[in-house]
């Protein structure tokens, strides 16, 4: 490792300290970014067009910023509310499966015997569960693919599984004790499971992802801060790598060293605590290949993981890594994007489903060029069909252009809900979020995990139907 070239390059932007005339400042004058109270950074450039540029394209930088800190500092003032709002809904979706039914719950509330939801028992189902639909962990949906000791293996084969592990990683802890569920600090959550108990073909790691009504989520997943990993390995995003364990934002060295630092009140780190179990597990399944995955803020944290294990040389580990990151934000800048290329390279593969907004966050632009995707992406044109590409159409999603195909897209995917025959829950999720919420509507529907799934069956589906029809060809060719 470089160690002397990982300390050097930070820009932090904190929102606690950020104060509502920094917003008309950022665009009503000129004043150097640097020169804010919210902005600490090592002196490096900032994250915007050089000296005697083009004014406009500074300027844009600025509206850039100056969006992202209104966005957040709204987000922050509604954070209570959300987090209420959350519970409440929660809380009323989980009432009929508490008192048996929504005729036992009619008659529980005429007699005044009505069960209370308890979010700690394994009966409690997430906003998004409800979302997503009955979905298990069982031998049906963990079956490992052929050919998984191939190393140019075809990850299509793994979306249908990626994203059931890492939608099932929502769920509380008793919902999931049965596959092993981990908690650590830092608001991470993640759980490890093998296909099999003994001589396995396969490893999951599983991130868990944005909650809907976590304001903080939100704030990290469009947040602009960014610290450098050292020469040639590039700049990553500052709160991915805090959700990781993160220990100094202005340090890679510090913040991540090779062994792990002294535990506090009991709690490993993310990042020390799977590199651990993913170590133990490898030794028992020597055959066994590694899957990392998520959804939103998981796909990032699993798109990050790797990068710490090649930044620590964790040649065991990384060798048999598969990582495929579901509606990932972007992690990194261009420079990273080529590390991590040529850490995992063809064993990388990212989905994003129509016009969902978080794979584009945090926002970037030829005059804000810190954030940048890599590797193929699976894009969802829609429910039924998809195309492998490098970049998606709308690539900063708030491009005018695009509203009214945003919104054709909403409306389509709210019809495919009846004929899917989708839950209540998400059939009203569709319409009064992507109908009644004006720009970000469309954006948030498609970026619930019900999406994925329903792309991933159908992937999956292909892909048996190509099988069949290959092996029946063998076949009459014998």
């Amino acid at each position: 490792m470089d160690d002397e070239g990982a300390r050097r390059g930070y820009w932090i932007f904190r929102l606690e300290k950020a104060r509502i005339r920094d917003i008309f400042s950022l665009l009503f004058t000129r004043r150097t970014i640097s020169d804010y109270d919210f902005v600490d950074s090592d002196g490096e450039p900032a994250p915007s067009p050089p000296s005697g540029g083009d004014s406009s394209a500074d300027f844009k930088t600025r509206s850039v910023i100056a969006v992202v800190l209104a966005v957040q500092m709204m987000l922050s003032s509604a954070s209570g509310f959300m987090a209420s709002l959350g519970r409440g809904i929660e809380f009323l979706l989980n009432l009929p499966s508490f008192n048996g039914g929504f005729l036992s719950l009619i008659r529980r509330l005429l007699t005044a015997s009505v069960v209370k939801p308890n979010r700690e028992a394994k009966e409690f189902r997430s906003i998004i569960a409800h979302l997503n639909g009955p979905l298990g962990l069982g031998q049906s949906n963990l079956a490992v693919p052929a050919q998984t000791q191939d190393d140019k293996i075809n990850l299509i084969k793994f979306l249908h599984l990626s994203i059931v592990a890492a939608s099932r990683v929502y769920e509380n802890e008793a919902n999931v004790t049965d596959v092993v569920n981990n908690h650590w600090k830092n608001a991470t959550q993640a759980f490890i499971f093998c296909d099999k108990a003994e001589d396995a073909s396969l490893i999951c790691v599983a991130f868990r992802g944005t909650e809907v009504f976590d304001a903080a989520d939100w704030i990290t997943d469009i947040d602009l801060s960014y610290i450098s990993m050292g020469s040639g390995r590039g700049s990553v995003h500052l709160g991915f790598m805090k959700a990781l364990g993160l220990q100094d934002g202005e340090d890679v060295v510090k913040g991540f060293p090779k062994e792990p630092p002294a535990e506090e009140d009991g709690k490993p780190l993310a990042y020390y605590a799977i590199r651990k179990q993913l170590t133990e597990l490898a030794q028992k399944h020597p055959k066994a290949r590694i899957l990392v995955t998520g959804h939103s803020l998981g796909g990032a944290l699993a798109a990050l993981f790797p990068a710490l294990l090649a930044y620590h040389d964790e040649k065991a580990i990384l060798e048999k890594l598969m990582v495929i990151p579901h509606a990932q934000p972007r992690v990194g800048d261009k420079t990273f994007s080529k590390y991590m290329m040529k850490s995992i390279g063809h064993r990388y593969l990212r989905t994003v489903y129509r016009y969902d907004i978080v794979p584009r966050v945090p926002p970037t632009s030829r005059f804000l060029n810190v954030f940048a995707h890599f590797g193929t992406c699976v894009y969802y044109t829609k429910w039924n069909a998809y195309e492998e590409v490098e970049t998606v159409p709308n690539w900063n999603y708030f491009n005018p252009i695009y509203n009214a195909r945003m919104y054709r897209a909403a409306w389509e995917d709210l019809f495919l809900a009846f004929y899917l025959r989708e839950g209540i829950a998400s059939v009203v999720y569709r319409f009064v979020v992507g109908m009644l919420v004006p720009i970000f509507g469309p954006g948030i529907v498609c970026h619930s995990p019900r999406n994925y799934l329903n792309g991933a069956e159908h992937v999956n589906k292909d892909d048996k139907k190509k099988t069949t029809e290959e092996k029946s060809s063998k076949e009459k060719a014998l």
